[in-house]
């Protein structure tokens, strides 16, 4: 039988909740939590969706119930995370100068250093600012030097990482690719061979398996997400607050809900 997928939209007018039933693709709205809110950043636990962090930059809110209910919010304004596909329960997030980390799904934290980008590949740790970077395989107790970047995200099975440098230099799993043609706001790998990496500018899509391609008939998105448990299927959003899908690594994508504000971040899980 097929696992209810979930789907986090963090908005400017609060956190929104879509299902998937039996996985048939009438995704519904399930839920609207902290209305008002403008939810920059969320949190769901791998392998169990119920247990959600979301944060407006100023609060953090709790659920254990799926979004149903919260907890009194803290006041710890977390602006971003980043979760591990393999120590479900570890945690890197980002304030707005720092990088921090829990190991209990959010219980308690600690601080790592000064960070304005943070990126989790299985349990590699990295941050960097413009000027300095950081990684960690051991949970932040030692860290080592590297490239600062402005980009770096990895495929869903953690297999296949791409990273922009802040000189501008594009990397996919170490060995260095050309730029794409347009100033990049958000990007995305897919796991296969080779591995694709799709970036948009807000406005143009483009897609590199060996170069890199235009795709004319692709929305221009200011954020994409993978889908943690899928190495195909993607999640987007454009500035219109038109939320998008593709299930053909970034090559056709589907409209499936418009007019839901400003979208600041997709988490995408499922029922285990």
């Amino acid at each position: 039988m097929a696992k209810a997928e979930l789907l986090f939209v963090g908005t400017d007018t609060g956190l929104l909740q879509f299902s998937n039933p039996g996985g048939i693709g009438r995704w519904l709205r399930s839920g609207h939590s902290l209305p008002g809110s403008d939810i920059v950043a969320v949190w769901a636990k791998p392998g169990d969706p119920t247990h959600v962090l979301c944060s407006d930059a100023e609060n953090l809110y709790e659920s254990t119930d799926g979004g149903q209910h919260w907890g009194d919010p803290i006041e710890l304004g977390i602006t971003a995370f980043a979760a591990s596909r393999t120590t479900p329960t570890t945690i890197l997030a980002r304030t707005d100068s720092d990088a921090i980390i829990s190991t209990d799904s959010g219980a308690q934290w600690r601080r790592i250093g000064t960070a304005e980008r943070i990126s989790m590949v299985n349990d590699r740790l990295a941050i960097s600012t413009a000027t300095r970077a950081h990684t960690s395989t051991d949970g932040g107790t030692s860290w080592q030097p590297g490239d600062p970047w402005a980009y770096q995200v990895a495929s869903h099975d953690g297999l296949h990482t791409v990273k922009c440098t802040t000189t501008g230099n594009w990397i996919v799993d170490d060995a260095p690719i050309a730029p794409p043609p347009i100033a990049v706001r958000t990007v995305a790998v897919c796991a296969g061979a080779p591995a694709r990496v799709i970036g948009s500018d807000g406005s143009a899509l483009w897609v590199y398996d060996t170069d890199w391609q235009h795709s004319p008939d692709a929305p221009g998105l200011v954020y994409i997400a993978h889908t943690p448990y899928h190495p195909d299927r993607l999640w987007g959003a454009d500035a219109h607050g038109t939320l998008w899908y593709s299930a053909t690594r970034g090559s056709h994508w589907e409209a499936i809900k418009t007019q839901l504000g400003t979208i600041n971040t997709i988490i995408s899980t499922r029922l285990l």
